[in-house]
């Protein structure tokens, strides 16, 4: 996309209208551009030139002051392209400012890599010769082209060449910290306080604690206090909300009436109640949207949702 800024010297956009990419460290080649005619300076910046990898944009940034009314040949910027298969120029966009007896120009192009080398290569942007004209007079700029590294995304070892890049060493190894005496006691300390939890969490005081944290012998638990109160609908309603949020904690996720299988597959143990686990959804669906549960009493409902959860339960213990 070619886009040239307003030509009037207060219209022009400030730079702050094109922020600096992230990594940016504007680098000349500015000693190597040749310019001739009307052409005045030329400034040449790039961001760093190693460690490029697939999918960085490369992003250049051609600033150049011209005598005052020499216009810019835009037939001869360089076109939107892909320069090689992996390299590509996405975009050139131009910024003019008009002065009194200079006109700077801001020529900004933007490439795009997407190569994945399988070691660190060297490569070169192309460079291109961009003319100006004012009446008889013409001149051009010619830009260099610029070379840069690509980096694998997983590194290998470079192999040495003639006029390539120096033999990457490997990592230096960490040294190995010193361990004292005071050490060595706290670390068996550590390692024997362990030990004691682990056993006091599978056979001692602790066990029961964990045993009450499984979310289907909580709701157990819930719903026969639920059952202690007057029987009425709403008691019926809280008693299925108690029993949902048991199969989503077990389940890991919201648990669906088309989804149970991801239920049986997080919780083996449930695969034999199936049918229960079944029906229990299709209850839920008439209770809340459709038109109830109309074969029942607040107090028989009740009475099934807590054996059913205390079946549940049974099997969330055993698995």
């Amino acid at each position: 996309m070619l886009a040239l800024a307003p030509e009037a010297f207060g219209q022009a956009p400030s730079e702050s209208a094109y922020p600096a990419p992230p990594g940016w460290e504007p680098l000349s080649w500015t000693e190597e551009a040749q310019a001739t005619g009307p052409v005045q300076s030329v400034s040449l910046e790039a961001p760093r030139s190693y460690g490029l990898r697939a999918g960085d944009r490369i992003r250049h940034r051609i600033r150049v002051e011209v005598t005052a009314g020499a216009e810019l040949q835009v037939a001869t910027l360089p076109a939107e392209r892909d320069i090689h298969r992996w390299l590509e120029l996405q975009s050139v966009s131009v910024q003019r400012r008009n002065g009194a007896s200079t006109d700077r120009y801001t020529l900004r192009l933007r490439y795009q890599v997407f190569a994945t080398p399988n070691r660190v290569e060297a490569h070169r942007l192309p460079g291109c010769t961009v003319a100006w004209g004012s009446g008889e007079e013409s001149g051009r700029v010619v830009v260099p082209d610029w070379r840069f590294t690509l980096t694998p995304l997983l590194g290998k070892a470079v192999e040495r060449r003639k006029g390539s890049f120096e033999v990457l060493q490997p990592d230096i190894a960490p040294e190995p910290l010193p361990i004292s005496e005071p050490a060595l006691r706290v670390a068996g300390w550590s390692a024997g306080s362990l030990a004691l939890g682990a056993f006091l969490l599978a056979t001692g005081p602790l066990r029961g604690r964990f045993r009450r944290s499984r979310p289907l012998a909580r709701a157990y638990r819930q719903l026969r206090r639920l059952r202690r109160g007057p029987a009425d609908w709403e008691r019926v309603r809280e008693g299925y909300r108690v029993l949902h949020r048991a199969l989503d904690e077990t389940a890991g996720e919201a648990v669906f009436e088309g989804r149970l299988e991801r239920l049986r597959n997080r919780a083996p143990a449930l695969e034999p109640v199936g049918d229960e686990l079944a029906a229990f959804f299709a209850e839920s669906r008439d209770l809340f949207f459709g038109s109830g549960l109309d074969s029942d009493t607040p107090t028989t409902a009740l009475a099934r949702l807590e054996a059913r959860a205390e079946e549940l339960a049974r099997r969330e213990r055993r698995g």
